[in-house]
């Protein structure tokens, strides 16, 4: 489950872990697939072991199907 508020929050339920954290770009792992965030001023809010919360400003989320990368904006 992947909740967004407006374009500066996100919380991922049932990641698996943070594969790349930088500050334009985020790649969590998730049970279905890796999800990528891309923007700026990024910080974590919560982490446990299967929810995250990342703050920031978002400019776009991408996420791979059957080895295609779709984009939400």
């Amino acid at each position: 489950k992947i909740i967004v508020i407006g374009r500066n929050e996100i919380t991922i339920e049932n990641h698996k872990g943070i594969m790349v954290f930088e500050k334009d770009r985020i790649k969590i792992n998730t049970n279905m697939s890796p999800i990528e965030i891309k923007g700026d001023s990024f910080e974590i809010l919560y982490i446990a072991s299967a929810t995250i919360t990342i703050k920031g400003y978002f400019d776009s989320i991408e996420y791979e199907v059957n080895d295609e990368w779709l984009l939400i904006r």
